[in-house]
């Protein structure tokens, strides 16, 4: 029963995490001309979002947006260059906070935003969670060459939905999932920005190990390179 206790403890710590500290968030600086993103010999690529965009417990590499950037060189030719504004635990307020902070560039050609999971996690109300998504997105579109075409949001993943998840009320996680995933796609679809639905994907094997790191509970390499050929799709038809 104790170490059923430290473990949950464990995994509660993963998911909250610290608040966001702009020396954690990674940042590089290049030049950008506007035109589309497929003749650019430079894509610079924005990642947001929490411990699903920045991998927590799998190698750079391995992040579904490294997975994206190198599928994406392969596909369009010219070099994908990615900036991070994201860290395992963050909410959407503290992401609003991070970009207020974080040393970006004017803009982007492409920007992914994947958020929401610690709301959930830790109890805020839906009202709360979709003011402070309409700020994030907002925040983006300011920052993109391509507007709206430029931006992709991506669903909030079912945690319960994996080895850790038996922990929990399995059917009372999926069912927030969904509410706040339904917050996600009606912004998507009010600004006519692309959804993309991963949640799906991530609940087809809650006892598969090899869909989760060591923690039994984020997302392997193995989950993210489903992610990446949902999100490739959309990237492919976009330009």
């Amino acid at each position: 029963m104790r170490t059923a206790h430290l473990r949950s403890l464990f995994i509660t710590l993963l998911f909250l995490g610290c608040k966001a500290d702009p020396n954690t968030i990674e940042s590089s600086t290049f030049t950008d001309e506007q035109e589309p993103a497929s003749n650019k010999t430079i894509v610079n690529y924005l990642a947001l979002g929490d411990s699903y965009t920045i991998g927590e417990g799998v190698d750079e590499n391995e992040r579904w947006p490294n997975q994206l950037k190198d599928s994406l060189m392969a596909y369009w030719d010219p070099k994908v260059e990615i900036d991070f504004v994201a860290q395992t635990g963050m909410t959407t307020a503290e992401l609003n906070a991070a970009m207020t902070n974080a040393q970006l560039l004017d803009s982007y050609d492409f920007i992914s935003i994947q958020i929401g999971v610690n709301d959930q996690f830790r109890g805020y109300a839906v009202e709360e969670f979709r003011a402070e998504l309409s700020i994030l997105i907002q925040t983006a579109l300011n920052l993109n060459l391509q507007n709206k075409k430029g931006i992709i949001l991506l669903s909030i993943p079912d945690w319960g939905a994996t080895p850790f998840g038996i922990n929990y009320d399995r059917s009372q996680v999926s069912a927030e999932i969904d509410e706040f995933n339904r917050i996600i796609r009606a912004q998507a679809d009010a600004l006519n920005i692309k959804f993309i639905n991963i949640t799906t994907i991530s609940r087809q094997d809650a006892n598969d190990q090899t869909l989760v790191t060591g923690d039994g509970l984020h997302p392997s390499s193995k989950m993210y390179s489903y992610w990446v050929e949902e999100v490739l799709k959309e990237i492919k038809n976009l330009y």
